[in-house]
């Protein structure tokens, strides 16, 4: 039988741990095509480059399973592969393993979210995984090995050929207690900027912050779900229209 074709990309860069965590997880499973950025490129949220011309670079295969490098970012990796590199459309795009979470609006700045939902403009289910890693703390990807394979085939079986997007938050615990199909949660970053002066007196600011949960005890938000050790899978959508507003403003 034919296996499915699945698109792997990241935004930690094409030799990241957990990009290559991830395809070594698939590669028995799974025809893959791994299409990553050149290097790190969190924060970048869904943008694109316009400026200049994209460079491709084929890397050294994996298990037989073509690997690219794109000097880009992460959603220009998506719509190179599609459009560039990968003849026909795969099942499926999966962004990651992210190093950290993207729970609540983290999702709107992250790389690793932009990059499926590009995926799913083009009409391909699509999933972006993070996890939820914590400075000087060892990664346990094991947790993401027991979700995988029933989060795909369910994707694929239910969604096959939909343009639908799962933004996937894996606690980094030994033993998480299952999954929770959630919302986002509402919150914001409270930010702040720390100042550094290098040796010729040159000031830079770097943007500094923690995430403010509005709802620290709704159990049906990501946030909930993966401080209590469940994994958190949430559907994106890409209509951001305020529908609330939208009806309060056609009644004036």
């Amino acid at each position: 039988m034919k296996k499915q074709h699945i698109l792997i990309t990241n935004d930690d860069g094409i030799n990241a741990e957990g990009i290559n965590h991830l395809t070594e997880m698939l590669s028995d499973s799974y025809r893959l095509t791994i299409v990553a950025p050149e290097y790190p490129q969190s924060g970048k949220s869904h943008s694109i480059t316009t400026d200049r011309g994209l460079r491709i670079d084929k890397k050294e295969q994996f298990n037989g399973h073509m690997r690219y490098s794109v000097h880009g970012t992460p959603a220009d990796c998506v719509k190179i592969a599609l459009q560039c590199i990968i003849e026909d459309l795969p099942d499926m795009v999966i962004s990651g393993i992210n190093d950290g979470t993207n729970t609540g609006n983290s999702a709107f700045y992250s790389g690793t979210v932009g990059a499926a939902l590009e995926g799913s403009f083009f009409g391909i289910p699509s999933i972006a995984l993070s996890l939820c890693t914590e400075q000087g703390k060892e990664k346990n990807f094991r947790n993401a090995d027991l979700l995988l394979t029933n989060l795909i085939d369910n994707t694929l079986n239910s969604f096959k050929g939909k343009g639908i997007c799962f933004n996937v938050n894996i606690p980094n615990v030994l033993t998480v207690k299952g999954i929770k199909y959630c919302r986002q949660t509402k919150g914001a970053w409270k930010e702040r900027f720390e100042k550094t002066t290098d040796e010729n007196n040159n000031e830079s600011f770097w943007l500094k912050g923690d995430y403010i949960n509005e709802e620290p005890d709704s159990n049906d938000t990501d946030e909930w779900a993966v401080k209590n050790n469940y994994i958190a899978v949430v559907p994106l959508s890409t209509d951001l229209t305020c529908f609330r507003t939208l009806e309060k403003m056609k009644k004036r």
